[in-house]
This record gives structure tokens, sequence and C-alpha cells, in this order.
């Protein structure tokens, strides 16, 4: 990937983030459920499935985490973040 195409998909994770994060959820669904099909195909039941392919994924959340890290965003968003907090506090103080 480009430099230039890069800069312009962080872009698009700080200003669309709600969108960018249910992009990553839906895939991260998708690849779920084929681990899930996989194990069945494998002979495990339903239930037992799932589980295996929710402890082979390490967690969602966690891997949800590590997406958002390798996005490189994660520094701008909490800039922002502590710039919202540093303006209230001077709102507060004053």
């Amino acid at each position: 990937m480009s430099t230039t195409r890069r800069f312009l998909s962080r872009l698009k994770a700080l200003f669309r983030k709600d969108r960018v994060e249910d992009d990553l959820s839906e895939e991260l669904q998708f690849h779920l459920q084929n681990e899930i099909e996989r194990n069945i195909r494998t002979g495990m039941g339903p239930k037992e499935a799932r589980y295996e392919a929710l402890r082979s994924f390490g967690g969602l959340d966690q891997v949800k985490e590590q997406c958002r890290d390798t996005r490189g965003t994660r520094i701008f968003e909490e800039l922002w973040h502590d710039l919202r907090y540093a303006i209230r506090m001077l709102n507060m103080a004053t």
C-alpha cells in the first residue's frame, strides 16, 4: 500500500470511526463463522466448535485492539481525547 493511500485510509478511520468499527466487527464475525464451520466439519458439535473458534482467536476484543493498533490511528485518537480533556479542565479552572 502506498504512503498516500495509507494516510488516506488512516484519515478515513479517524473521521468515520463508527463505520470502520462496524466493518471491523463484520469482518471478524465472518472469520469467526468460517472457523466455527471448519470445526463442525472436523466433527465438533456446534457449541464446542464455537468455543474452540473463540479460543483460537484469543478473544474478539483483543483481536479488535490489535487491528486498531495496526491501523495506526490510535495515537491520534488518544491525542484527541487528551486535548478534549485538557480543554474541559481549562474551562473548569476559569
